[in-house]
């Protein structure tokens, strides 16, 4: 199948600009005439000063080298009435931007927006300023969604946005939640065509300009050539790296980049494609991507060593929907979590009685590295288990857990003095259908749960096949989250920690991972699904969870299907313990005694006395906190490493802490509740 805008960049030059800037007419540190000098020094050549309910104030300081747009930042309230458990913000705020510098109805000069004009009702107000972008020839995008405090699971009324700002530069600097590509992604999937843009949101307080913005491809340095180029998409985000070409030729999409250490094609409701260098170095200039016919969408990334990222707009493919009955569970309204989850009474899991521990990784003083999800020929993996168990002990692992599909492994065949196996299994649960011939569209909605054995207590025998639809006729017919609610417990009955697998590569929704009872953990990153498909991460499943007050642990694991870099020893999980035995790694997993990375070590995380939660960890450029299921704090150094750093926190909060270092390799704690 054919895609749209095949070749998205559409002139002759590249053209540098931000849409989102601050002054003293708002709430900004500095004057018009300063901020427009600024961006002129920096190469920039064209300007949107969005300031707040204020349109198209300095139009006047527009020259030969630097082009104004008429913009402004209007919030659209919502009030407390309107208000709910899974809609908490306090209001959108949205960027205009003139595209149509000739427009009949052109809003005037030094416009004042009202955003409660009358209207009572969120929506209302909301699609009112929608009527009035439109009716004023303006680009409407929807600004820094997680700096609103919005959640993943999508913005309200959102058919409304032209554009969403993928990046806020100011919201990355102060409070490291700058990025929105779940929110992006969101949208995406619902089917709406809506363009991403990096921007600075820059008020000049702090180091919060001239770190956003995008690349216009257009033929001229003029308002109207800018304006034409952006409202038909000719552009990409970007905080550093260079798009030079992006384009689709016989059913490729190719893309030339200055050097990067990765690039994702971003595809659903296919899986994509991730492109890396083989040394975390940034040594990739071209990457390409066969996309599939049945695919809604797929985007670009191209993604530094030093975390700084650019967006490509999305390609859209030409196909008819999927109309494969098997989906039905899909868009049925009783399959969905209830909504009595968002009461804000705790979800009960099995860590959740040990997630105030206020030290956790002060357990037993040993640490022992493992690995809790891969498989072998036993299901669809490609080595044996002899040869899977001696590859993880030649790197240095001292514990595994073999997780092959639907079959139980319980067995000291392979274990040593220093080196253990863990029984364990990953049971898959199909939406519609367990049989392989079902089709990429059924089967790519799954939920994958692995169990792994915490004791020695009425363990499940080794070779156990969970054959659920053979022995059980009416499995079927039940719902699907049924299914999955009747599996935990069955497994959390034989001693089993559950973990939710990745979910991002299942394709899950945020509200497909709320509501489940005894669960353990959730895989915050999945090796291979990373390496291969650049969907491996799963922040934003994680801290909807933790949000709506289901505390769960997070593991980084492999879920290797062989042994090749891509597949194996590319995430793990740190345990703090006495011991290195079943009965001590699993007890200390079951307490979450324990760390997952892709590279970074935690030496100790912990709550003290004074009110802060406090990391110290190997050298990183950027520590993040997160309270409640919510980015909240920043720890990073330009110019050199850090080593530690800590937040304040309050009776209640759930916190826990996220580290990233050189070579985008990840470290993450798992949560602890604030006595």
């Amino acid at each position: 199948m054919p895609v749209t805008c095949s070749q998205p960049f559409r002139g002759s030059r590249w053209l540098k600009g931000n849409l989102h800037v601050h002054t003293q007419n708002s709430d900004g540190a500095l004057s018009p005439r300063h901020v427009v000098e600024i961006y002129r020094n920096h190469g920039y050549d064209f300007l949107a000063i969005s300031d707040h309910n204020l349109y198209d104030a300095c139009s006047e300081l527009s020259d030969g080298d630097l082009v104004i747009l008429p913009a402004g930042e209007f919030a659209i309230p919502r009030f407390p009435h309107e208000k709910t458990a899974d809609r908490p913000e306090d209001k959108f705020d949205v960027v205009f931007c003139g595209l149509s510098p000739d427009h009949p109805n052109r809003l005037p000069k030094g416009y004042r927006f009202d955003g409660q004009a009358g209207l009572d009702g969120f929506l209302p107000r909301l699609t009112r300023a929608r009527e009035l972008a439109k009716e004023s020839g303006n680009l409407m995008i929807l600004a820094h969604p997680y700096g609103s405090g919005m959640y993943e699971s999508g913005p309200a009324a959102d058919p409304l946005f032209d554009a969403i700002e993928v990046y806020n530069h100011s919201a990355e600097v102060s409070s490291a939640n700058g990025q929105a590509e779940e929110y992006w992604d969101y949208l995406l999937r619902k089917g709406h065509k809506i363009l991403g843009v990096a921007s600075d949101d820059a008020h000049f307080f702090d180091e919060d300009g001239c770190g956003g913005w995008i690349m216009v491809s257009c033929d001229e340095r003029s308002p109207k050539a800018i304006a034409e180029a952006i409202a038909a998409g000719s552009f990409y985000a970007t905080t550093g790296p260079r798009i030079e070409e992006l384009y689709e030729e016989n059913g490729e999409i190719v893309v030339k980049c200055s050097p990067c250490e990765c690039v994702r094609f971003v595809e659903f409701e296919y899986r994509g494609r991730a492109v890396r260098s083989a040394d975390k170095t940034d040594s990739v200039t071209e990457a390409r991507f066969t996309y599939h016919a049945g695919a809604k969408y797929v985007r670009v990334e191209c993604v530094r060593a030093d975390g700084k990222k650019a967006w490509a707009n999305s390609f859209y493919v030409e196909s008819e929907p999927s109309d494969d009955p098997k989906l039905s569970e899909r868009t049925d309204p009783s399959k969905e979590a209830p909504s009595s989850l968002y009461s804000g009474i705790a979800i009960r899991t099995s860590g959740g009685e040990f997630i105030q521990n206020a030290r956790p990784l002060a357990n037993g003083g040993k640490r022992f590295k493992g690995n809790l999800h891969t498989h072998t020929t036993y299901s669809d993996g490609r080595s044996t288990p002899a040869e899977t168990v001696a590859h993880y002990r030649d790197h240095g692992y001292d514990f595994l857990a073999i997780t092959d599909h639907n079959r139980y492994m319980n067995t000291t065949e392979f274990d040593t003095a220093d080196f253990i196996t863990l029984p364990a299994v990953e049971v898959d649960l199909y939406c519609g259908s367990f049989a392989r011939e079902a089709g990429e569209e059924a089967r790519q909605y799954t939920y994958h749960l692995n169990g792994i054995a915490w004791n020695e207590q009425d363990l499940l025998p080794d070779g156990y096949r969970f054959v659920r639809p053979e022995w059980d006729p009416t499995w079927q017919e039940k719902p699907l989250r049924a299914r999955v609610q009747e599996m935990i417990d069955f497994l959390v009955s034989k001693n089993n920690l559950v973990m939710f697998n990745h979910p991002n590569w299942s394709r899950n929704r945020e509200t497909d991972t709320l509501g489940y009872e005894g669960l353990f953990a959730m895989e915050i990153y999945n090796h291979i699904s990373e390496a291969n498909g650049g969907i491996g991460f799963s922040q934003h499943h994680y801290n909807f969870c933790l949000r709506q007050n289901q505390p769960i642990f997070c593991t980084a694991t492999d879920d290797a299907h062989g042994l090749h870099p891509a597949s194996a020893c590319g995430g793990w999980v740190v345990v703090d313990s006495d011991s290195l035995s079943r009965e001590a790694i699993g007890d200390a997993l079951r307490r979450g005694c324990f760390y997952s990375s892709t590279g970074p070590e935690i030496f100790d995380w912990r709550i003290d006395a004074d009110g802060f939660a406090r990391i110290e960890c190997s050298p990183v450029h950027t520590i993040r906190f997160v309270k409640n299921g919510k980015v909240g704090r920043r720890t990073s150094d330009r110019d050199a490493l850090v080593t530690g750093a800590r937040v304040p926190v309050q009776p209640g909060d759930l916190v826990y802490a996220e580290i990233i270092a050189p070579g985008n390799t990840y470290a993450w704690t798992n949560p602890i509740r604030v006595m």
